[in-house]
């Protein structure tokens, strides 16, 4: 099961989830997307780390999405 949180900063849109992993960790996911022309949408990688709370996991993908947009949006 996945749960998502989108964030909203300036252009942007940040889809951030956590995925519960078998172990009962969770693996964060982002995906950015840009909300004014032209659009594009990007999904991020983010460093291959599991989180015990899904709400730690949702903050480092938020975390994440700013940084890119801070080097490169």
């Amino acid at each position: 099961m996945q749960t998502e949180s989108v964030f909203h900063h300036g252009d942007y849109q940040l889809a951030c989830s956590a995925r519960k992993m078998a172990n009962g960790r969770y693996l964060p996911s982002l995906t950015v997307t840009k909300v004014v022309w032209p659009t594009r949408v990007r999904t991020i990688a983010i460093e291959a780390r599991d989180f015990e709370a899904e709400d730690a996991a949702i903050e480092e993908a938020r975390v994440r999405g700013m940084e890119w947009i801070a080097h490169y949006g």
